[in-house]
């Protein structure tokens, strides 16, 4: 089948997201990284003008389109995405929101499914940190701040993924982010108000995610000021921060463009489901 033809090893893969993709294509697909440094993946290429990838059978696809992508590697990379709906329909798609409307139609159209946007994601980057006014310290956390990190990642599920994380689940989160260097909470006076943590670092590029303020304590900076404080210590050590915002939060935005970053590209999620028979 086609889609056979373009199927390539974790090595082969990556070495077409280094060759093919900008530096920012990179930053804002920089899940590409995460998954291809798995040992079993899904893969295809052409070598030119598609990659696509899913760590498993279930797990998101991630999708990259050239600009300039030809009628043969539509035709082929939408068989393959059309592969894996089939394969399982609960899957969710991420790929570069101005490139893939022709591509993806075509893929629903083959496995007989409807799509829907989840969401618009910007990425963005911050090469040149500008430093705001600090109130507080940012550290690692202790046991002390178990309580404060289960309260955290539940309201940060809320806000983000409009979903009620169960409590054993979040629990669980905090106990495992005990001591974690990789986990920085943000405190005024010894009082936790702000957490984000950096869930990937590789090749020189960091993506932070999960930055919450408890709710009570918004609208005061702690969290511009906790990424920032990461940020500056991952330029300090080399490392380019990068993370993603939700394009309808126009708040989330304006807070990391006023600490310096930039806009690298756009992403949207899209989940699928059967056409009603």
């Amino acid at each position: 089948m086609i889609r056979e033809n373009y199927f390539v090893d974790n090595v082969t893969a990556l070495q077409d997201v280094h060759s093919l993709l900008t530096f920012d294509e990179r930053i804002t697909f920089i899940l590409f990284e995460l998954i291809l440094s798995e040992h079993k993946v899904y893969a295809w290429s052409d070598h030119k003008s598609f990659i696509i990838c899913q760590p498993n059978d279930i797990m998101p696809i991630w999708a990259w389109f050239a600009d300039d992508i030809d009628e043969n590697a539509v035709e082929c990379a939408a068989d393959i995405i059309a592969a894996r709906i089939l394969q399982d329909s609960n899957i969710q798609l991420n790929v570069c929101s101005q490139k893939s409307r022709e591509i993806l139609e075509l893929a629903c159209e083959k496995s007989g499914v409807d799509i829907e946007k989840i969401m618009d994601l910007n990425a963005y980057a911050c090469k040149n940190l500008i430093e705001p006014e600090y109130i507080g310290e940012a550290g690692v956390p202790t046991k002390a701040d178990r309580n404060a990190m289960t309260e955290l990642i539940t309201e940060f599920v809320e806000d983000a993924e409009h979903q009620i994380i169960p409590l054993e689940e979040a629990e669980g989160f905090a106990e495992s982010m005990i001591n974690c260097e990789q986990l920085s909470l943000w405190k005024v006076d010894g009082e936790v108000c702000a957490m984000a943590m950096i869930a990937q670092n590789i090749n020189r590029v960091a993506r932070i995610n999960s930055v919450v303020t408890f709710r009570q304590k918004r609208g005061k900076g702690y969290a511009k000021m906790l990424v920032a404080d990461i940020c500056r210590r991952l330029l300090d050590d080399g490392v380019t921060p990068m993370l993603y915002a939700d394009a309808q939060n126009k708040s989330s935005n304006s807070v990391y463009q006023n600490i310096g970053f930039v806009k690298t590209g756009e992403v949207t999620q899209y989940k699928f489901r059967r056409k009603p028979i």
